[in-house]
Parts: structure tokens; sequence; C-alpha cells
């Protein structure tokens, strides 16, 4: 998928398959003196194909790249990433419509940080 990942949203006439990743929400830790120690993101990531087997495969190379990654993002030492949650999800599109068919998965990955958020 090199060059298929994109941040924040889909763009209009996409080639599949592809990923989108976005932050959902952080959480910031602090230690007595307010020095900020720790911090914790929600990230979802988003799938697309236009077949079972393709989305499954994009699926899980990407969840195999981020379970369980640490190390350092730019000024970001990643801690942890962890899978929370997955699903599945058919996007049919309406009868008549020349769209195609458009599976779907999407993983919720928590990321344990420190550093800039």
């Amino acid at each position: 998928m090199a060059g298929k990942i994109v941040a924040h949203r889909f763009p209009q006439r996409l080639q599949l398959p592809a990923c989108c990743i976005f932050r959902t929400d952080t959480d910031h830790f602090s230690n007595l003196l307010g020095v900020q120690v720790a911090a914790e993101a929600t990230i979802e990531v988003d799938v697309l194909a236009s077949s079972r087997k393709g989305v499954l495969l994009a699926g899980e190379s990407l969840r195999q790249a981020l379970q369980g990654f640490s190390g350092g993002i730019g000024t970001v030492t990643i801690d942890a990433i962890l899978l929370q949650n997955s699903g599945d999800v058919f996007e049919n599109p309406d009868p008549g419509e020349s769209v195609p068919s458009i599976w779907h998965k999407t993983y919720e990955f928590t990321v344990l940080f420190q550093g800039a958020s």
C-alpha cells in the first residue's frame, strides 16, 4: 500500500487498496509537579479494498506493522501500539449506481508515547 496511506480522510477517486489513519483523542498524564510524564492516543485506521480478500490482506499487513511497535518517530518516543478493536464493513452501493462495492475494515489502536503531542 505504499503511497496509498493518507491522513484524516480519503480523497475522491481513490485507487484501492488504501488506508486512512487519524487520531481520535489524546490523554496526557502528569506527575504531582505538573510535569507531563506520558500520553496515550487513540488512532483509527480504515482500510478499503475492492474485494474481501484484498481488504483482509491489506488490513493484516497494516496490523502486523503497527501492533506492538515501539521506537522513535520524529521527536516522539512510542512505548507501544496496541490493537484495541477491529471491525468489518461492506459498503454496497445503491441499486443502479455504477460504483463498485467497497470492502472496509476498521482498526482502533492505543498509542502509548512520550514527547511532543
